[in-house]
């Protein structure tokens, strides 16, 4: 069952007040009437807050006008500078071109989108949606990723997203808690491992396990800090995720170990390695490919016996 928590502070966007306005996109009928909040004035450029649970705003000065004044806004978002916060547009991701459909604004964007229904896709959406209208007149957005409108993750096509679907009022399950994991990426250009912290959250009731599989999920999913990076081959998935007396097993499809890096494998089996033994109750991780754990990685690498976390690994 879910109660509605009033307040959400208009600077601070939290994830599942974001999260709540993306399922209403979804089809989800709303009955709360929130009170409305006082709008800041002028254009506004949000962005992803430090401790990465929701996004910020600040003044942002656009000079342009028409199509130009949407590109520099844009710009603005992704290539900001945010001593509190960092960009919730991924660099690789680009504005084609806009268009109108009345009152509507459509962004075409191309480049790598984040996976929907993620949170940091939640938080993306977010911020070109407000960012925009805060420069525009326009009453909604309509995304349009790689020449494709943007669906949710029922498939369903999301279409214009106004000011009114990021509402002042929290759903939050009260059968949930919100659990802080750390996640551990690449680091720039070291050869090394760094921490970042994301909160998720789960049922109450969880079991070590169903966190394990949520935390594996994440790391596939990649960072949100720009100056980190995803060190697992692209196209792993984990197929089975149990924990047995401290022992976390981990079986990967064969994605995993039959890829040549340019970098060690000791990177990516030490980012799930840490990540898990992070969680309490693990306190080593059996990883098996396949369902296999006879396998030497490169030499001196072997997850033939259960792992411990490796400190040496981390920046």
């Amino acid at each position: 069952m879910n109660k509605l928590l009033k307040y959400a502070s208009f600077s601070a966007i939290p994830v599942m007040l974001i999260l709540a306005a993306v399922l209403s996109l979804g089809g989800c009928g709303m009955t709360a009437k929130p009170e409305k909040e006082t709008e800041p004035e002028g254009p506004q450029v949000y962005y992803v807050g430090s401790d990465m649970t929701g996004l910020k705003n600040m003044p942002v000065e656009i000079k342009s006008s028409g199509d130009a004044m949407i590109s520099d806004m844009f710009l603005s978002l992704r290539d900001g500078e945010f001593p509190d916060g960092s960009s919730a547009v991924p660099e690789s991701l680009e504005l084609d071109h806009t268009a109108w459909q009345e009152k509507t604004l459509v962004l075409y964007l191309k480049g790598k989108y984040p996976e929907v229904g993620t949170m940091r896709e939640s938080l993306l959406r977010a911020a070109l949606v407000k960012s925009m209208l805060s420069v525009e007149d326009a009453d909604s957005v309509v995304i349009n990723v790689n020449g494709e409108p943007l669906t949710n993750e029922y498939d369903a096509e999301v279409g214009g997203i106004s000011k009114d679907d990021f509402i002042d009022t929290i759903l939050q399950n009260e059968d949930e808690e919100k659990i802080k994991l750390t996640l551990y990426f690449g680091a720039a250009d070291e050869p090394l491992l760094a921490g970042e912290e994301r909160y998720t959250a789960i049922e109450k009731e969880y079991d070590t396990a169903a966190l394990a599989g949520m935390a594996v999920s994440l790391l596939l999913s990649g960072p949100q800090k720009e100056s980190l990076w995803n060190v697992i081959p692209a196209g792993t998935e984990a197929t089975d995720i149990t924990v047995t007396d401290g022992i976390c097993y981990v079986n990967l499809n064969d994605t995993f170990g039959n890829q040549e890096l340019d970098y060690s494998y000791k990177l990516p089996v030490y980012s799930i390695v840490n990540t898990l033994c992070a969680i309490p109750g693990i306190d080593m991780v059996q990883l098996t490919v396949n369902g296999s754990a006879d396998i030497v990685l490169e030499e001196g690498l072997s997850i033939k016996a259960p792992l411990e976390a490796d400190e040496d690994m981390i920046r």
